[in-house]
């Protein structure tokens, strides 16, 4: 399964980020050995680390979809990682969108999270971090949307059986908005 909606998002990001800037618009597996569960605080930083980093084999264990695109999901992370970078690069028409994406992710820095505000099996999380926007340096407040799933916090993408919806909608939420700019 290719991810068609990577390739929307990728189109759909920098336009959507520069509407929040200018407007100022407010899988089911786990890897640990640990036994230990993650904090809903140090999920949120791993799930900001994996976008920043375009890790997507990473992302794919940081992900809780709803029962019926869990059906449809990737059984291992390898190909998931796979199908989001073919996504994510959609080839020679999408390339300019997905380096201004690929560069404004690779700038994400200074990411801090709060204190989880949990009501029983979600916590939401707030979010800030530096980021890059054509040269320009913004500080973004936002907040993720955690589930515990399968005895781990992941970020909620639960909430519709549209992949491209959740993942759009999560991702904004945890971006969030620009407060504050300040030069490069």
């Amino acid at each position: 399964m290719k991810y068609s909606w990577l390739r929307k998002f990728v189109l759909v990001l920098p336009a959507a980020l520069l509407i929040v800037l200018l407007v100022g618009s407010g899988p089911a597996q786990t890897t640990s050995t640990n036994t230990a569960i993650a904090s809903p605080e140090a999920q949120t930083k791993r799930i900001y680390e994996a976008i920043r980093d375009l890790n997507f084999r990473d992302f794919y264990y940081l992900l809780a979809v709803s029962p019926k695109l869990k059906k449809r999901f990737p059984a291992d992370p390898e190909t998931f990682a796979r199908d989001m970078r073919e996504g994510f690069e959609g080839g020679p028409a999408n390339a300019s969108e997905a380096k201004l994406t690929r560069d404004m992710f690779n700038s994400i820095r200074e990411i801090m999270v709060g204190p989880a505000v949990i009501t029983g099996k979600k916590a939401v999380v707030p979010t800030s971090a530096r980021i890059t926007v054509e040269g320009h340096n913004y500080l973004y407040e936002g907040s993720a949307h955690l589930i515990l799933d399968d005895g781990e916090w992941k970020l909620d993408l639960t909430d519709t059986d549209d992949l491209e919806v959740a993942m759009t909608k999560s991702t904004m939420l945890l971006l969030g908005s620009a407060v504050s700019v300040r030069p490069t």
